[in-house]
């Protein structure tokens, strides 16, 4: 099993202009049609609706609430600071029957 860990970022400028959307579609379909994957799985952080939002536009269910799993940042004190995580996640058929593709 493969594992492919992208990061969709743009700067504020580009926002609401459909490239991340466009984007995410684009690897979506091609870990489905050119490395035969079964399930793609996304995660994100529950305070960037935007990111969630996209997810679910392109068909993604969400299976997961993770509590307090991620960690980015730390206090003033050096100690980890903790954040939610969603976990999305669409099938091969389900891709392919929302986007029209072939097997």
């Amino acid at each position: 099993m493969a594992y492919l860990d992208p990061r969709l970022r743009a700067p504020p400028d580009h926002w609401g202009r459909g490239y991340a959307s466009e984007a995410a579609s684009t690897l979506v379909t091609a870990c489905f049609e050119s490395s035969g994957a079964h399930r793609v799985t996304a995660g994100c952080d529950p305070r960037n609706t935007a990111s969630w939002r996209l997810l679910e536009r392109l068909g993604f269910r969400r299976e997961g609430h993770f509590l307090a799993n991620a960690s980015f940042t730390s206090d003033g004190e050096g100690n980890p600071v903790w954040h939610d995580s969603y976990l999305y996640a669409v099938l091969a058929d389900e891709w392919r029957a929302r986007s029209g593709l072939s097997r």
